[in-house]
């Protein structure tokens, strides 16, 4: 289970509801107080390691949630400019894939 620190809701956007198909519909959490509530959080776990080398990360990369992972990514960069980042970009299989591979059976 992810700890309740980790977690932050977006104001405004519900999956099913309001779209969030966009990177730059993520980017739009800048400035607002969704960001400063993730960067709080994203604070809190960097205030918990002595020595911060590297970040692994995966990121949801069809929709929104990359431009929110944009957001919080540059703020890490600024903060911790030499620590490493591996970044896997994700996304869903493509109905296209996956009518191939119904064929190919």
């Amino acid at each position: 289970k992810i700890p309740e620190s980790s977690v932050h809701e977006l104001q405004g956007w519900h999956h099913g509801v309001a779209p969030f198909p966009l990177f730059f519909d993520g980017l739009e959490v800048q400035g607002r107080q969704d960001a400063e509530q993730m960067l709080d959080r994203a604070r809190r776990q960097l205030e918990n390691c002595d020595r911060l080398d590297a970040l692994h990360t995966v990121v949801d990369m069809h929709d929104g949630f990359t431009g929110v992972a944009d957001v919080v990514l540059r703020w890490l960069q600024e903060e911790q400019p030499k620590c490493g980042r591996l970044i896997f970009a994700v996304q869903p299989e493509s109905p296209d894939a996956m009518v191939a591979d119904a064929c190919a059976e």
